[in-house]
């Protein structure tokens, strides 16, 4: 039962860090769009591959190395930090020295600039993953809703606001980014508490970079799969097109990076402490996978109706002419969060070369269909992401069903039979939006009163999604509950 208040703690902790920081974003997306030009946009998306390697390659897979492991000492700490450091020093001076290949490439000498001084914000963001690993490792998510809160708000709300409103173009979005990841790695290394002392100890060197190196295979090939598509626009279509591209993939981006967040800072650790047990292990997924595939279809199936709305409320109305595109790239988050349980279940599994053999498949398959649907316009580009998402959800799983020696076809029945339920109770909105005519307003009030309808006969019949969906609800109505009849008695 102390296990149970704890998780609960934690998801709720992590729900609370997803909002605010969604928030923030919503927020920053919203000013920058009537502050900024696509031309900003582009030169920031073209440049912005070198900083989201950082993001997603983090520290070479070192703080993730830290969290796996079952034992830490001041030492093996010393030793993660210092390789990161080494590492993100060379491949740093590697990105100064061809920015302005990737300049040519793109047929834009500010771009060169642009990304020379972005290798700061990499660096830092790099380091700041070996005292947030810590922090993960210890299961401190307060103290890492603090670092990632408060370091959005500074680095890519007011930051960029101020100097945008000053007329300084892209550079707003790149004085964000350092002022982001330095006031991110100086937080989190304040709160981890972690020793900066110089100590190299080579008998862990082996096994954090044969972890770490794992990681950053899989997570090179994320950037390739989420961020191949502005090198391939920007030298295919042009600056623009890409900023617009950008910008809707940025709102898709928003919802699938938290959602995937919380569930792979909840999971991962908790996936570490089973690799041991493998009844538990295999349990544990089992519950995880149904979980993520209810929640994950029924973001895919509500967020599409409300495109055009979040166009005129995030964009303006002068971008409603791509509402099918962001219609189309509103699935993705749905599909990239079955993805993610995955991913995190192979890397606590320590499975992490069969993981990227995956990922680089997934990346040759959606540059290549990029590169020449993209001559067609940006909603095939869009269908490319969502085929090969869902071509990548089936291989992860069967990779990992054959490792646990789970029933691969029991595994696809269970998806299946949620995506139905989903339908089901879905299925009506999306039939009465698209055959009525119902006017912007009258539109509006029809899909938000028929999912207030669908939302309280979840909370009623909260079995109807499966008994691992149930688990997820009681806490929540019991809580919900519980508030109600207490406000309802001090009133």
């Amino acid at each position: 039962m102390e296990q149970k208040k704890i998780t609960f703690s934690n998801a709720r902790v992590q729900l609370l860090s997803g909002a605010t920081l969604a928030m923030f974003q919503l927020l920053s997306v919203v000013i920058l769009a009537r502050l900024l030009s696509p031309v900003d946009f582009g030169l920031a998306a073209a440049a912005s591959i070198v900083t989201n390697i950082a993001l997603f390659i983090s520290e070479f897979g070192l703080g993730a190395a830290l969290v796996q492991r079952t034992e830490l000492n001041d030492k093996l700490i010393s030793t993660a930090l210092l390789i990161s450091l080494i590492m993100y020093g060379a491949l740093g001076s590697l990105v100064y020295f061809v920015a302005e290949l990737m300049a040519t490439y793109n047929s834009s000498e500010e771009l060169g600039r642009v990304i020379k001084l972005l290798i700061i914000p990499f660096v830092f963001t790099g380091l700041a993953c070996i005292p947030k690993g810590l922090l993960l490792r210890d299961f401190q998510y307060k103290k890492l809703m603090f670092v990632n809160v408060f370091s959005y708000f500074v680095g890519m709300l007011i930051v960029p606001i101020i100097l945008a409103s000053y007329g300084f173009g892209v550079w707003s979005i790149v004085w964000g980014q350092i002022v982001l990841s330095v006031l991110t790695f100086s937080i989190s290394l304040y709160y981890s508490k972690m020793k900066l002392a110089v100590s190299f100890g080579r008998e862990y060197v082996g096994d954090l970079l044969r972890f770490g190196f794992g990681v950053t295979l899989v997570r090179l090939f994320d950037v390739l799969v989420c961020e191949g598509d502005k090198l391939i626009l920007g030298h295919t279509m042009n600056i623009s097109s890409l900023g617009i591209f950008e910008r809707l993939s940025k709102i898709s981006l928003m919802l699938s990076g938290h959602l995937g967040f919380f569930f792979d800072s909840l999971l991962f650790p908790s996936f570490s402490r089973l690799q041991s047990d493998h009844e538990k292990f295999k349990e544990a997924y089992l519950k995880s996978v149904d979980v993520a595939v209810v929640t994950g279809c029924l973001i895919s199936a509500v967020t599409p109706l409300f495109s055009s709305e979040i166009i005129l409320l995030i964009l303006g109305e002068g971008w409603l002419d791509y509402t099918k595109v962001l219609m189309l790239l509103l699935v993705l988050p749905g599909v990239r969060l079955v993805t993610r349980v995955g991913d995190v279940a192979m890397r606590a599994l320590s499975k992490l070369y069969l993981n990227s053999c995956i990922k680089i498949v997934a990346a040759i398959l959606t540059l290549i269909c990029i590169y020449y649907f993209s001559e067609f316009g940006l909603r095939l580009v869009a269908v490319t992401y969502i085929a090969v998402g869902l071509l990548i959800v089936v291989i992860t799983h069967l990779a990992i069903s054959f490792i646990l020696q789970v029933g691969f076809s029991a595994l696809i029945l269970l998806m299946i039979k949620r995506i139905l339920s989903v339908l089901v109770i879905i299925g009506p909105i999306w039939v009465l939006v698209l055959n009525c005519d119902f006017g912007f307003y009258g539109s509006l009030m029809v899909k938000l009163s028929y999912l207030l309808l669908v939302g309280v006969v979840v909370f009623i019949f909260e079995g109807f999604f499966g008994e691992s969906f149930r688990q997820v609800l009681i806490p929540l109505k019991g809580r919900l509950l519980f508030r109600m009849k207490s406000g309802g008695t001090a009133s």
